[in-house]
């Protein structure tokens, strides 16, 4: 642009405006739109692909978490499950009460000793089946450790806690476990009883713990055990 003054006046010659065609205009937005309908596509992909492989990693995670807490050679929950189980029947104000039962093997050294630790393999695991098949609505089976069982029947006071032992103990008696095709094997265990009831005594509940209430059932059961040897001494007298 171009201009010349004379006086006052202003004079504008050779005025041009380069505005580009409208055409290259269409062009160039339909281009950017494009990018970005392109960009928002794959970083759509990208969130559902990382949203994927976070579900497939908690999956996993809570895969490992199980097979943590189970027992390896029965598939049996593991003690330290028991005790969060049980810590949280205890803490549930609406419970009305929950037996443990801890239940110990009689002659799991027996067979140990004249058959060798497979027999015993054998023992447990099929021990751990039958408190498998055994469990009622809500209960709870672990291997508390070595040939040591501990059941939680939330819901049971103890005179039903001993009608589910000796109903256990008559099926233990009918399969015996088999370590061969022709030899059968018998093998009785020693419960130990003690009921709790959070809402009967709650002052007492706030202060017990998972393992004062294992303890307890594991002292009963110990009872039980020295009952059997001196009933089986008086016997053999």
């Amino acid at each position: 642009m171009k201009s010349k003054v004379k006086g006052w006046k202003v004079i504008m010659t050779d005025i041009a405006f380069a505005y580009p065609p409208t055409h290259k205009i269409d062009q160039n937005y339909q281009l950017i739109s494009e990018l970005a309908f392109s960009n928002e596509y794959s970083l759509h992909c990208k969130i559902n692909q990382l949203k994927t492989e976070n579900a497939q990693l908690k999956e996993k995670i809570q895969q490992l978490e199980q097979l943590v807490q189970l027992d390896g050679l029965t598939g049996l929950s593991r003690r330290e499950l028991c005790l969060d189980v049980l810590n949280k029947l205890i803490a549930e104000p609406t419970q009305e009460q929950v037996s443990v039962v801890f239940l110990d093997l009689d002659n799991l050294k027996t067979i140990n000793d004249k058959m060798g630790h497979h027999a015993g393999d054998l023992a447990i695991c099929s021990f751990s089946n039958m408190l498998k098949g055994h469990g009622t609505k809500g209960s709870f089976v672990a291997r508390y450790g070595g040939d040591e069982f501990v059941v939680l029947l939330p819901g049971f006071d103890e005179y039903q806690a001993e009608a589910w032992c000796e109903c256990l103990q008559q099926k233990v008696f009918k399969f015996p476990f088999k370590e061969s095709i022709d030899e059968k094997h018998y093998i009785g265990f020693s419960a130990g009883i003690y009921t709790f009831s959070p809402s009967g005594c709650p002052a007492y509940s706030s202060d017990i713990t998972a393992n004062q209430l294992i303890q307890m059932a594991d002292q009963a059961m110990y009872e039980e055990k020295r009952t059997k040897k001196l009933a089986k001494e008086i016997y053999e007298a």
